[in-house]
């Protein structure tokens, strides 16, 4: 049986038969005042809009198409002042749209998106704000594919250089990564080139040399992506970015020492 035992003044005790232990009021009251605290923050909701300034909504537009699942997603993403600012929920009315049909709101992960079958090219997000602007962004997705010889890799080389089918050269805005993945927990790497007319991935020997391979086999994984980021075309005054990405089937290249 519980019971308040007063030992000294303003100060109270709990007293029970529990391990036969006294546990002070005052260090039970801040146990409770923490957890409190921990499940306010937890359940607190993200930002929202309404308590922004309309002009300080930092926005970006995406499509992403993924030749593995043959499907393009589409994502917008908005947020206080900067790139890395506060993540924001639209606040009614405020909507956001791609090719006129409204995107929807994903809690868990603070931004809006929507799943599309097959490539789609391109797509004009749509975004109202809660004063009635509207900002509307085109966004395109620029093609890109592994050629169909493959080249050997090699330590030894002290550089090599990828070239992607076609050789077409990167036009403005554009970029290519390349990303090798061998057998380690810790051996991705990420080799990319954005420069204007540029036909081929540039591949040193050094980081090519932290790749663990399959000594029986000498596959690592291969992963392609082409980037296309023109300068946004309505945004506010903190701007924002649209961006377009392809990603063709993965495939497997050989490296050998």
């Amino acid at each position: 049986m519980m019971r308040l035992v007063r030992l000294k003044p303003k100060k109270w005790h709990f007293c029970g038969k529990m391990n036969n232990t006294v546990f002070p009021i005052n260090r039970l009251l801040s146990i409770l005042f923490i957890s409190a605290v921990v499940l306010t923050f937890s359940s607190c909701k993200k930002e929202v809009t309404k308590n922004i300034d309309q002009d300080k909504i930092w926005a970006s537009f995406a499509l992403s198409y993924d030749q593995n699942t043959d499907k393009t997603i589409a994502t917008a993403k908005f947020r206080f002042n900067t790139g890395k600012g506060t993540l924001l929920e639209l606040s009614d009315p405020s909507t956001v749209m791609l090719d006129g049909t409204e995107i929807d709101w994903l809690a868990d992960s603070a931004f809006y998106q929507m799943e599309l079958t097959g490539f789609v090219p391109s797509g004009e997000f749509t975004w109202v704000d809660l004063n009635g602007n509207m900002f509307a962004n085109t966004v395109e997705i620029h093609d890109v594919d592994f050629p169909a010889v493959l080249d050997t890799l090699h330590y030894s080389d002290s550089v090599t250089y990828f070239m992607w089918a076609g050789g077409l050269p990167l036009d403005s805005f554009e970029a290519v990564k390349l990303t090798l993945d061998g057998t380690g927990n810790t051996d991705r790497r990420d080799f990319s080139v954005d420069s204007l007319l540029a036909t081929t991935i540039t591949i040193d020997s050094l980081d090519l040399s932290k790749i663990k391979i399959d000594t029986t086999q000498h596959l690592i994984d291969a992963i392609l992506v082409k980037r296309y980021s023109p300068e946004m075309q309505e945004a506010t005054s903190v701007g924002g970015e649209r961006v377009g990405k392809y990603r063709p089937t993965d495939t497997k290249m050989l490296l050998f020492e």
